[in-house]
């Protein structure tokens, strides 16, 4: 295994644990939203992030492909509709009424 270089970089941390990575960090080394990731502690204090083998749920589908694949998967339920409109029909069948409600309330 070769050296591992050490280059100082700004993280932030919040509440709830997780840790921030610069999005130029995270194109540099190549790596992509799902991957897997090991945090590692030296008995020195110091910290390792490292990947880890692939997410089995990460596929290379374009939306396209994602959006075929739903459809082939709902079977004859979205024959000859488009999944994606009608996701963005319910959604706005829900919020419509929630809008009217907030229009209607009076002011406090």
């Amino acid at each position: 295994m070769g050296a591992i270089e050490s280059v100082p970089r700004r993280l932030s941390a919040t509440s709830d644990g997780s840790i921030a990575l610069p999005p130029e960090l995270i194109a540099e080394l190549g790596w992509h939203e799902g991957d897997s990731l090991a945090l590692e502690q030296s008995p020195d204090g110091e910290l390792a992030l490292r990947s880890g083998p692939p997410s089995p749920h990460q596929d290379d589908l374009s939306p396209a492909e994602r959006v075929e694949r739903f459809r082939q998967s709902a079977g004859k339920f979205f024959q000859g509709v488009d999944p994606v409109a009608y996701q963005r029909a319910l959604r706005d069948e829900w919020e419509e009424p929630r809008a009217i409600r907030e229009r209607e309330r009076p002011p406090l």
